[in-house]
């Protein structure tokens, strides 16, 4: 029942942020500090975005406006079914950087294009996408960490009936010390809409880059919509460093989505850098991975919309195997 109500709930996700689909919103980053018992969130940035997704697949993220960092607008960042890629603005001249291509570098590949923003909650949860937990169940020989996911289970939580799924992810070999240890979670999913995922709590060990446990909590809103697929309206992620209060990391509101059949010319740089465009998984930086210098261009933006189809399909597959 466990993987069924995480494939329906991809299956929403998929509808939600969909193909031929372009979705404008704003996000906000906080940077968390806490030293001597006091824990502050200081905003960091304040953007707003446009996701163009097509039915092939490819995807471009882009940064419309910055209030905290204006020189920045300039860059973008790409996704196609087999690879991935940023283009950055450095003082004015654009470059290629950050190429992952899915057949050498799986691992990478997945973690490019199945985190968003602040870990944007995916049809799993609000730190783990469907893709990624796939992979890593599917290649556990080569992964850096394992998975384990409980029995759901019903209970009243964020205000409504929802079905909650525990799960562990263990870090394994070398990167054990380096994770601090296990993050436990507990993710929601409403069963009275197409168990689309509503936020979860995770239990976080002290690590390297902060080295205090933590509680991290992720919430969606979405609005209901009669006969058809919601829509997400605002999304979360608060921290709470061990004995301190809860604090704003990171949240998103989201203004419009509208379906949208994009131009070629959407994934192509020639025009919008000067730049010669990836074509596939052979691609290396030559001439063309830098374009001259410019003052028109798109920042670069993280990724929001999750790859979860391929991971739906393996897990389905994986079980009907496992029945044989």
């Amino acid at each position: 029942m466990t993987f069924e109500i995480i494939v329906k709930s991809a299956e929403t996700h998929a509808k939600m942020f969909g193909t031929n689909r372009r979705i404008v919103g704003t996000s906000r980053r906080y940077d968390i500090e806490s030293k001597a018992g006091q824990s502050t969130a200081t905003l960091a940035d304040d953007r707003d975005f446009e996701i163009v997704r097509d039915a092939a697949g490819n995807q471009r993220s882009t940064v419309t406006a910055s209030r905290l960092k204006p020189a920045t607008v300039d860059g973008g960042s790409y996704t196609t079914p087999e690879i991935a890629y940023s283009v950055h603005n450095d003082g004015g001249q654009f470059t290629i950087k950050n190429f992952v291509a899915r057949s050498s570098d799986p691992s990478g590949y997945v973690r490019r294009t199945a985190n968003g923003p602040g870990q944007l909650p995916s049809s799993f949860d609000g730190h783990r996408s469907l893709a990624w937990t796939a992979h890593v169940v599917k290649d556990s020989s080569r992964t850096t960490h394992t998975i384990s996911v409980g029995t759901p289970t019903r209970t009243t939580r964020l205000g409504r009936a929802v079905v909650a799924v525990t799960s562990d992810l263990i870090p394994r070999g070398e990167l054990t010390g380096r994770a601090g240890g296990p993050v436990r979670q507990t993710s929601y999913f409403d069963p009275a809409n197409t168990f689309v995922f509503l936020g979860s709590e995770s239990s976080e060990p002290a690590t390297k880059e902060r080295p205090w446990a933590r509680v991290t909590t992720c919430a969606l809103e979405y609005e209901a919509r009669a006969g058809t697929y919601p829509l997400p309206k605002r999304f979360t992620r608060y921290v709470q460093p061990e004995k301190n209060e809860k604090l704003l990391e990171f949240e998103i509101d989201y203004t419009r989505f509208e379906d949208y059949v994009p131009d070629p010319e959407d994934f192509h740089l020639e025009k919008r850098y000067g730049l010669t465009t990836p074509t596939g998984p052979d691609w290396t930086a030559t001439a063309g991975s830098q374009s001259a210098k410019s003052n028109r261009g798109w920042y670069w933006g993280t990724l929001l919309v999750v790859s979860i189809v391929v991971g739906a399909i393996f897990i389905r597959r994986r079980r009907r195997n496992a029945g044989k």
